[in-house]
């Protein structure tokens, strides 16, 4: 019998899927989704500045990317996590 727990568990895909359409654009291929609200100068200290810093020519090679807010209510099953997912490796 599963518990209540075990019922509000979601994988990536599942939460992907449900907050896609939320999702914060930052460039043409990044977005985010954040579930707290974050400082401005948090935003930029972790995300903006960060992905400035990437070279033009990495850049042309990512698909679009979305981010989530690490520490966020959600619990991810099937995979250890998200970096996890998205690269392949743990």
């Amino acid at each position: 019998m599963s518990t209540e727990t075990e019922k509000s568990k979601m994988t990536v895909e599942e939460l992907a899927t449900r907050f896609r359409s939320e999702m914060i654009p930052l460039t043409s291929r990044f977005s985010y989704f954040l579930t707290l609200p974050i400082a401005d100068e948090d935003l930029r200290q972790y995300l903006n500045d960060p992905i400035a810093a990437i070279s033009p020519v990495i850049l042309a090679a990512l698909p679009p990317l979305g981010l989530g807010q690490p520490g966020s209510p959600f619990r991810y099953t099937g995979h250890r996590s998200l970096l996890g997912r998205v690269t392949g490796r743990v």
